[in-house]
């Protein structure tokens, strides 16, 4: 959306890691709504691993971001932590807290927060747009011999 000429490569590249953010920021806002949720989340995987990334989604989910020893592997051991549970080897999880030490924490930064309102308010507005564009272009495909 707004895509200009004078837009170049990494703008570009920012609106596609703004984007995925804003998408996770309208999820976790329907997941606050229906539970508390803590002053933290825990980023894993391939996009965990870039500080620019967290950075964003710190700033636009408003919240903690912290990257903790456990990369890509987070989902195997979240696999042999509930076997370890279940096989009576733990007797509960707190081992994976160990395991996931702090490596680096993202807080939201208080002067961005006006952009990234206004660019949520754009995100949630253009998904309206959208949603409401795909049933008119369907209406107009049945129309269409």
């Amino acid at each position: 959306m707004g895509l200009s000429l004078q837009h170049d490569r990494g703008d570009l590249l920012r609106a596609a890691f703004e984007g995925v953010a804003y998408g996770l920021r309208v999820a976790l806002d329907e997941l606050r709504r229906m539970t508390p949720i803590g002053p933290s989340l825990v980023a894993v995987g391939g996009g965990a691993r870039s500080a620019f990334w967290r950075q964003i989604f710190a700033d636009t989910l408003e919240i903690d971001v912290v990257k903790t020893a456990v990369d890509q592997e987070a989902a195997t051991l979240g696999a042999a932590a509930i076997a370890f549970h279940a096989l009576k080897i733990w007797s509960d999880f707190s081992p994976i807290r160990a395991i996931h030490a702090e490596a680096s924490r993202h807080s939201p930064r208080p002067a961005h927060r006006p952009v990234y309102q206004a660019g949520l308010a754009a995100y949630r507005l253009a998904a309206t747009q959208q949603y409401d564009l795909s049933h008119s272009l369907a209406r107009y495909r049945q129309g269409c011999v």
